[in-house]
């Protein structure tokens, strides 16, 4: 199951859905691209999920996948030069990233097996209250 590029049997992160979170249409936060090509980190990408620090997800795994691969990327921020990008796992941390504004998007990779319920959650680096913003693309959940 992808959550953000196309790959041949695969499904896209629109068949993924968050369940629940605090993203709001109306502000302009995209939970996916809906196959509208957007140039990210000079690639035009098809699949792709934006946010800023202030949203978070959470998706039904259901315990059916054992990897998370994604790239992520920071662009020019507004107030700040990085982004912090949680991810948990049932509750469990799996992963925290510090993704500098501007830089070579980071590839990660994590160990979801057993998993079911998946939380995404940007902050504010130092606590404060400046906005950042930040692209998920070629997100795939394996088995």
């Amino acid at each position: 199951v992808l959550l953000g590029a196309s790959e041949p049997g695969g499904d896209l992160i629109d068949d993924l859905t968050p369940y629940a979170g605090s993203y709001d249409q109306s502000s302009g936060i995209v939970l996916s691209s809906d196959g509208k090509a957007k140039t990210i980190a000079g690639s035009s990408r098809d699949h792709w999920i934006y946010f800023n620090n202030s949203e978070y997800f959470y998706y039904d795994l259901g315990a059916n996948y054992a990897t998370l691969k994604m790239s992520v990327y920071c662009p020019q921020s507004r107030l700040n030069d990085r982004f912090e990008l949680y991810v948990y796992g049932d509750g469990e941390p799996l992963g925290e990233y510090m993704v500098r504004e501007m830089a070579l998007p980071q590839e990660i990779e994590l160990d979801v097996t057993g998993v079911r319920e998946l939380y995404i959650c940007g902050a504010t680096p130092d606590g404060g209250s400046k906005s950042s913003e930040l692209y998920i693309f070629d997100a795939a959940l394996g088995a």
